[in-house]
């Protein structure tokens, strides 16, 4: 629990040093919890690593890191080109399975960096089960991959990789090679957004892709009429931006329908696009 301090995890060039959270839990039976393995509202620094972050959890949110409030920064730095970070296997019952970001600031300048494997899981409301953003997010590594993360809810079950809420902000940046790649594959959610659910009610939330995209069979479980945007479901006042080339593929409603965007905001393609599932409702430039 960071609350007014700075905490840095660092090693040299040469000797890439590693660092794990395992199987660490908050909250119990009659307390919430948030934050399994992180609860930050200062400095965190994680300066060229191999940061771990494995079958951690939580009762109420983010399974591995919850990172609370405007003074909340957390970067993952990279100064050499084998710097990864991992969240595998996290878990929490309402919002981001790995990550919570409310309010804060968390940067990924490592090399690549995986979430695999990571649930929300509820009853009722469920969302992000990768990531649950209600802040700033940047992503400037050459790959980054979101794979078989899940949204399990009875009620809702949005974004099976990520939640974007209202006011946040995400971008991937591309590199200077341009061959920077993000990727969701076989994400699922029960409801809407396969792999992605981008804001809430009339906010200015910002998703932006200056890397290339790839969306490669993520679904949607629920054959309920409401059950749409198999890969991502773009919600009223937001915006999605593709700045390069971007590529759908297989995914797909609970029905076996292809299905790749549903929008009700604005999504702007830039550069070469192929959709294989097509756009509902779309307002697209």
């Amino acid at each position: 629990y960071n609350n007014r301090g700075t905490i840095t995890f660092a090693s040299d060039l040469e000797n890439t040093a590693t660092v794990e959270f395992f199987g660490n839990k908050a909250g119990n039976g009659t307390n919430n919890g948030s934050g399994g393995a992180i609860y930050n509202n200062k400095t965190i620094t994680f300066n060229n690593l191999t940061t771990k972050f494995t079958n951690n959890e939580s009762n109420f949110r983010s399974g591995a890191i919850y990172n609370y409030g405007n003074n909340g920064i957390i970067t993952f730095a990279n100064n050499s080109n084998n710097s990864i970070v991992e969240f595998s296997g996290n878990k929490t019952t309402n919002y981001g399975g790995a990550i919570f970001n409310s309010a804060g600031q968390i940067s990924f300048a490592n090399d690549s960096t995986v979430f695999s494997n990571n649930t929300t899981s509820s009853e009722q409301y469920s969302g992000g089960g990768a990531i649950r953003n209600a802040g700033t997010l940047t992503f400037t590594g050459n790959t980054i991959s979101f794979e078989s993360n899940e949204a399990n809810g009875g009620i809702t079950g949005f974004g099976g990789a990520i939640y974007n809420e209202d006011n946040a902000s995400i971008t991937f940046d591309n590199n200077a090679d341009n061959t920077a790649t993000v990727r969701f594959t076989n994400n699922k959610a029960t409801r809407q957004g396969g792999a992605i659910y981008n804001g809430i009610n009339d906010g200015d939330t910002i998703l932006t892709f200056n890397s290339q995209a790839e969306f490669k069979d993520n679904e949607l479980t629920d054959t309920d009429p409401d059950s749409t945007g198999a890969a991502i479901y773009n919600n009223n006042g937001a915006s999605i931006t593709f700045n390069n080339k971007v590529l759908f593929s297989n995914n797909k409603l609970a029905n076996g329908t292809k299905n790749d965007i549903y929008n009700d905001g604005i999504v702007t393609f830039n550069s070469d696009t192929t959709l294989d599932g097509g756009i509902i409702n779309s307002e697209c430039v």
